[in-house]
């Protein structure tokens, strides 16, 4: 999420800490201050596929679940019960393109190496970039 402030846009840095080996399909989502944000559960060999997303608190704040029968990959997003989005995955080649319906949202570069941008309306809303270490 991004906020104006004096002609520049300030966007909120989040970390996610994610094992590269894992079975568990647990993670965090730390702030700036590497404080606990969100926590992250994924189905273990479950279909459809679902991912759960909770506040500190342990409330559940969001849930995405791939589509199972699909030719490019699809997510749907709900929070508190109701769909809010779909993200999908378009036809293009050399890098992955994904559009975000329902919020006029698409995100471009490269999704696979997990250095893309989310944008909105033809501005930089968002910014993912992959660390090792």
């Amino acid at each position: 999420m991004a906020a104006k402030y004096r002609g520049l846009i300030m966007m909120k840095q989040l970390y996610i800490k994610q094992k590269v080996f894992s079975l568990s399909e647990k993670f965090t989502v730390n702030d700036q201050a590497e404080n606990d944000v969100y926590y992250v559960e994924g189905s273990f060999l479950k279909i459809p596929k679902t991912f759960t997303i909770s506040n500190t608190v342990n409330a559940e704040v969001a849930r995405v679940t791939k589509k199972v029968f699909s030719f490019f990959p699809k997510f749907f997003v709900e929070v508190n019960g109701q769909e809010v989005l779909t993200i999908k995955k378009e036809l293009s080649f050399f890098k992955a393109r994904y559009t975000i319906d329902a919020a006029g949202i698409e995100i471009r570069d490269n999704w696979w190496d997990m250095e893309f941008q989310v944008i909105q309306n033809g501005e930089v809303v968002g910014k993912v970039n992959k660390e090792w270490f």
